[in-house]
């Protein structure tokens, strides 16, 4: 009995390191006229913005069903034209694949961000009619707008 005890204390450490989820390092600038998001320091998103601070992380989610972490930023356009830029999002698997995903476009509005478990919803509401929204799904590591 003590073997198998010994066995069980020394084993279960090691079995739980090989199933940890280690995070990475992410990093949101400006660079010149391009807002880069980097991953462990690889640049997995760039794109122009001149009048633009660096896009900000607003979500992060852990689908633990796939193992898939889920960045969401928000773009940040200087000026009061908008409330805020195009929602980004960005998906790291369980084999470690960085996906990015088509930029959301955002204007006005109230963005709520759910995780459900095996997805994520981000629903954005018409501040001015609350029973207009546009809502964005992503699960399976696709993003989807609802109809």
């Amino acid at each position: 009995m003590r073997k198998i005890l010994c066995l069980i204390v020394t084993l279960l450490p090691m079995y739980s390191m090989a199933n940890s989820f280690d995070l990475p390092t992410v990093h949101s600038i400006k660079n010149g006229n391009q807002c880069e998001i980097s991953f462990n320091d690889k640049i997995v998103s760039k794109h122009d913005c001149e009048y633009e601070s660096p896009s900000y992380l607003t979500s992060y989610s852990l689908l633990a069903d796939s193992w898939t972490g889920v960045w969401i930023f928000q773009d940040s356009p200087m000026g009061n034209a908008c409330e805020a830029g195009a929602i980004r999002i960005i998906s790291l698997d369980s084999e470690n694949k960085i996906q990015v995903h088509k930029p959301i476009d955002y204007c006005m509005g109230s963005v709520m961000i759910n995780n459900d478990g095996d997805k994520v919803i981000v629903n954005i509401q018409d501040i001015n009619d609350s029973k207009k929204s546009e809502v964005w799904v992503f699960k399976d590591n696709k993003l989807a707008k609802l109809k």
